[in-house]
């Protein structure tokens, strides 16, 4: 299910996103966490704490 997010600008290189809250709750994430990228056509941000990696 695609969910629509904002670009934020937030410096003169950079631009953010925010995550989906239920998501971060479900993969028991917390403020500080890291998250992984795989950037290529698309971007897919995995939890470490997933079962996936």
């Amino acid at each position: 299910m695609p969910i629509r997010r904002k670009i934020v600008r937030t410096g003169k290189g950079s631009f953010c996103i925010t995550l989906p809250k239920d998501w971060v709750v479900l993969k028991g994430l917390r403020e500080g966490d890291f998250v992984l990228l795989e950037v290529d056509d698309v971007i897919v941000i995995k939890s470490p704490k997933s079962k996936q990696l």
